[in-house]
């Protein structure tokens, strides 16, 4: 699977040198991507407005709402993942309090 360019909607070519995908993951939107063997995906978010929040979970997975793996971004407002396998994702967000209190998934 060679994936999709997520800005011209083209597929990839495989001569293409490994790139990384920069984008904005917004707390209010679901975004997929494909990523390719060897790639990162550079993800940002803007910063809820909760005094309680103390940090994130990106989560990832096959389709919207079955995420199967989970990332902890601690207090930023980005993330990169490490290298995926070749693949489409799904990523969505969550914040949490000091007392383990996380709010439901971006949509």
């Amino acid at each position: 699977m060679r994936g999709i360019d997520p800005v011209t909607q083209k597929p990839l070519q495989a001569h293409r040198p490994p790139f990384r995908y920069a984008v904005l993951l917004l707390m209010s939107c679901i975004m997929s991507f494909a990523a390719l063997a060897g790639q990162t995906i550079n993800l940002a978010w803007d910063a809820t407005s909760d005094p309680t929040v103390v940090g994130y979970y990106i989560y990832y997975g096959p389709s919207p709402g079955f995420y199967t793996d989970r990332f902890d971004a601690g207090t930023n407002l980005s993330f990169t993942t490490p290298v995926l396998p070749d693949g489409v994702y799904y990523f969505s967000a969550t914040s949490r309090t000091a007392q383990g209190v996380e709010s439901d998934f971006a949509n």
